[in-house]
């Protein structure tokens, strides 16, 4: 039985029973994986797992914090006793299905999600963020919700791509900045249209991250943040930038919004105006958070990758981006690499890969076809052509810089 909903105290009742056997569904490897964090709270709360399921034949006999990795059949020698399964990945959907499958008579399924809320935030230090733990328990939710709702969706993150122009060259940007030769804005007509249209059939979007390349080159961002503050759906707007430019006095204005912060990014001697910036934003009072470019991964490359439709779901299970959207001249991907490869036209098209908004005039059918494309799919097309995004992948140098716009290496539409 899937409890879908949960006391607190009937929650560790579950996870800390003695009569039931428990066990973590989601063996993910990455560092910042569901698997861990799960995990973690299971064990702050007084629970401890029998072992690890997943259903990757890989990951078999792997070790997890000491906790050893069997496949999912391993629930069959569990048919006639007292289990309880958490669901420690983002993969649910198929994930139920296969362990309904088993016909387990006294089994109870349990979300990740109040045991990630639940435990102590010390539970977490070395693995990650206390803020982030909980952003993950939110996309958990709304995982769940998708398949037991017939709500209105909430998204977690949407990335609003402003711009393919940046005033860096990264060539390993794996937003594909480095591809563009005749890069341009997105202008504010067009993203009113189209966020107007989405906002209609989404219930809450945490936070939407206006991007780019560089943000602040679009000479309509005041506008487009005036835009998104005043919709009454939308938590939290945050401007992602490399302090390479100082804004106006027109747009410092819209950033003193109370929804308003900048994410900046500094690299050093390559963000020239960050200490400048810094003290701009202090004096307006405009909020903002500063770091170091986080670990980057051999993600900014378009590579076919030949993995097999099981491999592809498990790639995309891991994906540190795969609860994100990216709205790109009015057609919505699941990521910003799928975004900007099908913009670019580096690789084949895949209509099922996005949802062209400009297509929709029934709102009722646009939050339909959204709930399925946003929480309903093993993998992209897109994903054949990409090398991953989680954090299991070895580090590459951040920010190394090309001279010149650089060729994409496959597809280019004829």
């Amino acid at each position: 039985m899937f409890i879908k909903e949960f006391s607190e105290e009937d929650t560790i009742k579950d996870i800390t029973d003695t009569g039931r056997t428990v066990f973590l569904y989601g063996a993910g490897t990455g560092g910042s994986s569901y698997s861990r964090i799960t995990l973690a709270a299971l064990i702050n709360l007084g629970g401890k797992p029998e072992c690890f399921l997943d259903d990757d034949c890989d990951k078999i006999s792997v070790r997890i914090d000491n906790f050893i990795v069997n496949h999912i059949n391993f629930l069959k020698k569990y048919r006639y006793k007292k289990i309880t399964v958490v669901i420690s990945s983002n993969y649910i959907a198929p994930m139920l299905e296969k362990i309904e499958s088993f016909g387990i008579k006294d089994i109870r399924i349990l979300s990740c999600a109040p045991l990630l809320r639940l435990a102590s935030s010390s539970a977490y230090i070395d693995i990650m963020e206390y803020e982030e733990v909980l952003r993950r328990a939110s996309t958990h939710e709304e995982k769940l919700l998708s398949k037991f709702s017939d709500e209105k969706p909430l998204i977690n993150i949407i990335d609003l791509q402003i711009t393919e122009k940046c005033t860096m060259k990264c060539k390993d940007c794996s937003n594909l900045m480095q591809y563009y030769d005749k890069p341009v804005h997105i202008g504010i007509k067009e993203i009113v249209e189209s966020f107007t249209k989405l906002s209609k059939c989404v219930d809450v979007f945490k936070e939407v991250r206006v991007l780019g390349g560089e943000p602040f080159f679009n000479k309509d961002l005041y506008k487009i943040v005036n835009f998104l503050t005043g919709l009454k759906n939308v938590e939290k707007v945050a401007i992602i930038t490399n302090a390479t430019i100082v804004p106006k006095d027109h747009v410092l204005h819209e950033l003193q919004h109370d929804k308003v912060f900048l994410d900046i990014t500094n690299y050093g001697d390559l963000s020239k105006n960050h200490e400048k910036l810094i003290s701009i934003l202090k004096d307006k009072e405009i909020k903002y958070i500063t770091h170091k470019p986080q670990e980057w991964t051999d993600s900014g490359r378009i590579v076919k990758n030949n993995l097999n439709n099981n491999q592809l779901a498990q790639a995309f299970s891991k994906c540190c981006v795969n609860d994100v959207v990216t709205l790109l001249h009015g057609k919505l991907y699941h990521c910003p690499f799928s975004a900007n490869a099908y913009n670019l036209n580096a690789i084949p098209n895949k209509k099922s890969d996005s949802i062209n908004i400009s297509e929709y005039n029934n709102i009722n059918k646009l939050r339909i076809d959204l709930k399925n494309f946003y929480f309903g799919r093993p993998f992209l097309e897109a994903c054949k052509y990409c090398l991953g995004r989680d954090f299991s992948q070895s580090y590459i140098k951040p920010a190394i810089q090309t001279k010149k716009v650089l060729p994409i290496p496959l597809f280019n539409g004829t």
